[in-house]
C-alpha cells in the first residue's frame, strides 16, 4: 500500500521542495493582497475571536506579527533545512486566526494543513525511510487537493448556482456571444460541478491521471480568465495559480502511486486530520453543520448573506470610509456586509451569522436607538429551490445576544 515512487531519492526531495516553495509563495501572496485581514489597527471591519477572554492585537504589534510571518514564509522557501521555519510560521498563523475568524479563508485553510506535514521532512535522504516519509507528505497534499476539488464540486449542485452565481460570473462574456451560442451557456453550466468531481476522481486513478491534470489545469485557466479581467476577488488568483502548479508537480509525472496510498496512508497523525477536516467534514457542511469555507463551499451560491438597513441618522455617523460603502436598496441604507469586507480586507465575508452579528454590534456602537439598525442574515440556501430562511435583529437584539 504505502508505495515509493522511483522519484523516492534526490528527485523525490527536489519535487517535495518545489512543492513547499510553491506554498509559502502562494501564502505570502495572499497575505500581502489582504493585508488588512492580518492586522487590527488600521481598519473598521470588525475583528471576531474566537473568545472574548483574547485581547485585542494593538499596533505597532499587528504589524510585527503579519512581518514575522511573510519572513518564516521567505525562510519555509529559502531554507534548505526547513522543518523548524514551517513550525513557527504555523504555530503563529494558528494564533493569530484565533484573534479573528474573518481569517479562515478557503486559500489560507489549505496552505496551513498542507505545510503542516513538512514539519517532518527531514530534507536530502536516500535510504528508503527518507523515501517513505517524503512519500507519506506528499500523499497528505495530494488528499488534500483531492478533498477540495471533490467537495466544490459536489457544494455547486444548488439551485442557487445553477440559476444565479454562475451566470453571474458567465454573462459579461456570454452577451457577446452569437444568439445561438448563449442559449447553450445554462446547459454547460451543469458540467462546472460534475468537472470538479471528475478532476477529483481521475487523479486518484493511474489510467485518468494525465487527463485530470489536464481537465484541472484548463478548469483554473478558466477561472483566471473569468476573474482576471474584471479584476474580481484578486486574492484567489494566485491561490488558482497555486492549485494549478501543485497538481502539476503532485500528479503530473508520477503515476506509482494509487487511491489507496492517498486516502488511507496513516504513517503520520497529520494524515488523519487531513482526512478528518478535508474529507470527512464538509459532509456536515451540507447540512449546515460545519462552516461552509470549511467544506470547500466556493463560488457555490449558497452561503449565507447578510446587510444592514440604517436610518439616516447613524449612516452619517458611522466612518466616512464605512459610509461611503453605503447603497440605497428599496429607498432604505443598505450597508452590505459582503461588499464592505471585499472593499476593506479585500477577501469575501466570512459566511457564518456570528461574524455578521459581530459586524452589527461595531454599527451598533454609533447608534442612537435601537431602531438605528436591522441586521438582515439570509441563511444558506435550499439545495433545490435555493430558498433561504431569513432573521433580522435590531440593535437591542443584538445587545442582548452579546
Amino acid at each position: 500500500m504505502h508505495t515509493v515512487s522511483a522519484d523516492a531519492g534526490g528527485d523525490g526531495a527536489r519535487l517535495l521542495r518545489r512543492v513547499r516553495v510553491t506554498l509559502a509563495a502562494a501564502a505570502a501572496c495572499g497575505l500581502l493582497l489582504s493585508w488588512r485581514l492580518w492586522v487590527s489597527s488600521p481598519r473598521q471591519y470588525p475583528t471576531v475571536p474566537v473568545s472574548r477572554l483574547l485581547p485585542r492585537v494593538p499596533y505597532p504589534l499587528d504589524f510585527a506579527w503579519l512581518a514575522a510571518l511573510l519572513a518564516l514564509l521567505s525562510a519555509v522557501a529559502l531554507a534548505r533545512e526547513s522543518r523548524k521555519f514551517v513550525a513557527a510560521f504555523l504555530a503563529i498563523a494558528g494564533l493569530l486566526c484565533l484573534w479573528d475568524q474573518s481569517r479562515w479563508q478557503p486559500w489560507f485553510y489549505m496552505y496551513l494543513f498542507m505545510l503542516l506535514p513538512f514539519c517532518f521532512d527531514a530534507g536530502v535522504g536516500d535510504d528508503d525511510g527518507a523515501a517513505a516519509r517524503r512519500r507519506a507528505i506528499m500523499n497528505i497534499c495530494c488528499l488534500i487537493l483531492v478533498s477540495t476539488y471533490f467537495w466544490s464540486g459536489l457544494q455547486k449542485l444548488n439551485y442557487v448556482f445553477f440559476t444565479q452565481t454562475a451566470r453571474s460570473l458567465t454573462n459579461p462574456y456570454a452577451r457577446r456571444l452569437p444568439e445561438a451560442l448563449q442559449e447553450l451557456v445554462p446547459a454547460l453550466l451543469f458540467v462546472v460541478p460534475l468537472a470538479e468531481m471528475a478532476v477529483a476522481a481521475g487523479l486518484l486513478t493511474r489510467r485518468l491521471r494525465p487527463a485530470a491534470v489536464a481537465l484541472a489545469l484548463a478548469a483554473h485557466a478558466l477561472v483566471l480568465a473569468l476573474f482576471v479581467p474584471v479584476r474580481s476577488n484578486v486574492v484567489i488568483w494566485p491561490w488558482n495559480v497555486a492549485m494549478a502548479v501543485l497538481v502539476w508537480l503532485l500528479f503530473a509525472r508520477d503515476r506509482s502511486f494509487g487511491a489507496r496510498d492517498v486516502l488511507l496512508d496513516g504513517r503520520f497523525v497529520a494524515h488523519k486530520v487531513a482526512a478528518l477536516l478535508f474529507g470527512v467534514m464538509p459532509l456536515l457542511g451540507l447540512f449546515g453543520l460545519w462552516d461552509s469555507y470549511l467544506s470547500s463551499a466556493l463560488y457555490t451560491g449558497h452561503t449565507s448573506q447578510a446587510g444592514l438597513y440604517l436610518s439616516d441618522s447613524l449612516k452619517e455617523r458611522l466612518p466616512p470610509e464605512v459610509r461611503g460603502l453605503v447603497q440605497t436598496a428599496d429607498g432604505r441604507n443598505l450597508l452590505n456586509l459582503g461588499r464592505w469586507s471585499y472593499a476593506e480586507l479585500n477577501v469575501p465575508a466570512y459566511p457564518e451569522p456570528r461574524i455578521y452579528r459581530e459586524a452589527g454590534r461595531w454599527v451598533c456602537g454609533h447608534a442612537e436607538r435601537p431602531s438605528d439598525a436591522v441586521l438582515e442574515i439570509r441563511g444558506r440556501a435550499r439545495l433545490l429551490d435555493g430558498r433561504r430562511p431569513v432573521e433580522t435583529h435590531d440593535c437591542g437584539s443584538l445587545e442582548r445576544d452579546e
